[in-house]
């Protein structure tokens, strides 16, 4: 009996650092429509302060800034990689510091954040999150990029004693059934 009780136990104790997915979502942003100067895309997602974010884009999913070398991945015009188009530097303003064409967000009232082709982190900020494409002009930009967005949260602590005492109950079922 004591082993099981250690195994339900450290099943609970594994599960309390398991983040559950709360929000998933696939979006289009448009790199002309989506531009800094045109207005962020509403993802309808809603974080909380604490959520953790995962924000993916396929390395080949292009938009361009206009012809020749500029176009990139979310990453921007890095000039870096074979997505990396021209490198072009920096669109700096009162907002933020980003490689123009760079995949960039906001959530609720917070400051803008670099996105890139992966994202993962823990969010300070609360609200719904916004993305678009990092630009000063957007009247010759083309193209748009497919956005993988999942929001998990770490579990209550009473949500993991509910899980927790269950798991037990379940122990103990089973136990008497079996006798």
């Amino acid at each position: 009996m004591k082993k099981k009780v250690l195994v339900v136990l450290s099943i609970g104790v594994f599960l309390l650092g398991v983040a559950t997915i709360a929000q998933a979502a696939l979006v289009d942003v448009d790199a002309k429509i989506n531009a800094y100067d045109s207005g962020f895309f509403d993802t309808n997602v809603v974080l909380s302060a604490g959520d953790w974010l995962s924000i993916i884009v396929a390395e080949n999913d292009l938009w361009a800034a206009g012809p020749n070398d500029r176009t990139s991945n979310a990453n921007g015009l890095t000039g870096i990689s074979p997505y990396g188009g021209g490198n072009y530097g920096y669109y700096t303003n009162a907002d933020g510091s980003f490689h123009y064409g760079s995949l960039v967000g906001y959530i609720g009232d917070g400051d803008y954040f670099f996105i890139g082709t992966n994202f993962n982190q823990q969010v300070t900020d609360a609200g719904k999150l916004f993305f678009g494409y990092w630009d000063s002009n957007s009247s010759d930009n083309v193209g748009y990029i497919t956005v993988n967005i999942n929001t998990s949260v770490v579990p209550i602590p009473a949500a993991v004693w509910l899980l927790g005492s269950g798991l037990l109950g379940l122990v103990g079922f089973r136990k008497n059934r079996s006798a």
